[in-house]
């Protein structure tokens, strides 16, 4: 491992050369409907740029939830994949928008050994992969889970010493979703199958 680069830089690499994993768009349809009504317009824009495309859209139109939406979409299909991979929720944010509270997931591993946190991004955009943000402290770091702001980490009491990471990335334009695995935000495995979900932190 170059000690130079940053954990930003690792993850990011990390990302790049994960596999592009099949998206069911059944499981996204099922996620949609928060029954809310300040969401209503936002799910029924998802919805339709899901089905069809973004560009169906037009921009001027776009309900101003739209990316919160899209966000809180991300997260639901999130729990429900490591759900059916053996994972047990700690802790999750009720949408229906996401934004400003830190992690998006924590849960334990299917040892009930470990508890995970999961960072989570999704995009209706066709032509690219969502990133985390990079700045002074880079997203998903042991800094940035472990600093007064990051909310739902304080939460749960703790600091990045004390869990294990997992950040999931969503192309619902493309159907497909991606991630990444670390056990001790140092070393970051690209994700290339759902067994290794079942298998995490043990690999």
């Amino acid at each position: 491992m170059n000690a130079d680069r940053t954990f930003g830089d690792r993850i990011g690499a990390a990302l790049r050369s994960a596999p592009a994993l099949t998206l069911p768009p059944d499981l996204v349809e099922s996620c949609i409907d928060s029954g809310q009504a300040s969401a209503q317009l936002a799910e029924s824009q998802f919805r339709s740029a899901f089905q069809r495309s973004l560009e169906a859209i037009p921009r001027r139109t776009r309900a101003g939830g739209l990316n919160g939406v899209t966000g809180h979409i991300s997260e639901s299909v999130a729990e429900l994949i490591l759900v059916e991979a053996g994972w047990s929720p700690v802790e999750h944010f009720v949408g229906p928008f996401s934004g400003g509270h830190g992690i998006d997931l924590a849960l334990l591993s299917p040892s009930l050994e470990h508890l995970v946190v999961v960072e989570v991004k999704g995009t209706l955009q066709p032509s690219r992969w969502p990133r985390l943000t990079r700045g002074e402290i880079d997203q998903m770091s042991l800094e940035w889970l472990s600093a007064p702001g990051n909310a739902g980490m304080r939460s749960l009491g703790l600091d990045g010493t004390a869990v294990s990471g997992v950040v999931l990335l969503f192309q619902f334009a493309r159907r497909q979703w991606k991630g990444v695995l670390t056990a001790d935000f140092e070393a970051v495995l690209p994700l290339s199958n759902l067994r290794e979900l079942a298998d995490f932190p043990a690999l």
